[in-house]
């Protein structure tokens, strides 16, 4: 599927900052008040004072494929799969809560993602 450029900035700013283990950059991708809500974790609100604090421990390889998306005025979604290649089956689903910044970029909100049952 394709996503509009600023849109599909997302997704490839986010595998970019995860393959490198960058705890500093993933944070950025995030509203101030965002959340990263993942599996058997309680939800962690972002905070610029430990920006590494949800990721720490966590990055390597990563694909996300959106399978859709919408936008309206300031708010939007991708939901998506992801995985480890860009060959296989994904791995999971994660749905992306967007939000535009003032300055026009989007930005994650809530980042919700959980593996595919064996």
């Amino acid at each position: 599927m394709d996503l509009p450029n600023d849109v599909d900035r997302v997704l490839r700013d986010y595998e970019s900052a995860w393959a490198a283990r960058d705890t500093e950059a993933l944070p950025n991708l995030f509203t101030p008040d965002g959340f990263v809500l993942r599996p058997g974790r309680s939800a962690r609100p972002r905070s610029r004072r430990d920006p590494g604090r949800a990721y720490r421990g966590s990055g390597g390889p990563l694909v996300l494929r959106p399978y859709g998306y919408a936008t309206a005025d300031s708010v939007g979604y991708i939901v998506g799969g992801f995985a480890g290649s860009a060959v296989g089956a994904d791995m999971g689903k994660f749905v992306l809560t967007l939000r535009r910044a003032a300055s026009g970029r989007w930005l994650i909100a809530a980042d919700t993602d959980n593996r595919n049952s064996r």
